[in-house]
């Protein structure tokens, strides 16, 4: 089913997130020393040589650049400036990973159960307070959750499109968080798996594709 016809049941979703992640933001401070660093690796991409302070950063490079976009943008180099830079970002990657929730339950679930499985993962207290400070997770859960449903698909119907977009998401998610690494590796014990999983069996031609 086209993206299209999921609109009108994803956007309403995502306004309300956004309505509660702005509102949380604006009363959460940066305290944690993840936030930080992610914000102080942002300031280094922003002034230096992006190569150099990747290199030399302790943590993953996809946050730190996210902000960084985001502090251009809003052209605010003041220290609130990239706070609100590092939550803006962290926002608006929970926002969009509404889509992928929403996609990924749809799958699973169907479209009626869909809607209520994405309302119910944002109304989590911690889902909202993670998402509005300014940490890595809604980043590195936008790129894998994409990638999830990208692996779903390629197990459904066995293109070879899809299993290209699950490894594509989960080197983004890599570049989020070294959790990304999983998404690949269930994915190939899941094929390894197939021709004893009757219900996921792929197509022989296709099977063989995967494995190699």
């Amino acid at each position: 089913m086209p993206l299209s016809h999921h609109l009108g049941r994803i956007a309403p979703i995502m306004a309300g997130v956004a309505l509660l992640l702005g509102w949380l933001a604006s009363q959460t401070q940066v305290m944690f020393a993840d936030g930080l660093r992610y914000i102080a690796a942002a300031q280094s991409i922003e002034h230096g040589s992006w190569a150099d302070a990747v290199r030399n950063a302790i943590d993953h490079p996809a946050y730190p650049f996210a902000i960084a976009t985001v502090q251009r943008i809003l052209g605010d180099a003041t220290p609130n400036g990239w706070q609100v830079a590092a939550q803006a970002a962290s926002v608006l990657a929970g926002i969009l990973l509404v889509i992928p929730v929403y996609l990924f339950a749809f799958e699973l679930y169907g479209r009626r159960a869909a809607w209520l499985a994405t309302v119910l993962t944002f109304l989590v207290p911690l889902t909202g307070h993670v998402m509005a400070d300014a940490l890595s997770e809604s980043t590195f859960l936008l790129f894998w959750t994409t990638g999830c449903w990208a692996a779903l698909r390629f197990l459904r119907d066995g293109a070879f499109g899809w299993l290209i977009a699950t490894l594509a998401f989960a080197g983004l998610a890599y570049l989020a968080r070294p959790e990304g690494l999983l998404l690949p590796a269930a994915l190939a014990a899941t094929v390894c798996l197939l021709p004893a999983l009757p219900s996921l069996r792929l197509a022989r031609r296709r099977w063989l594709v995967a494995m190699s």
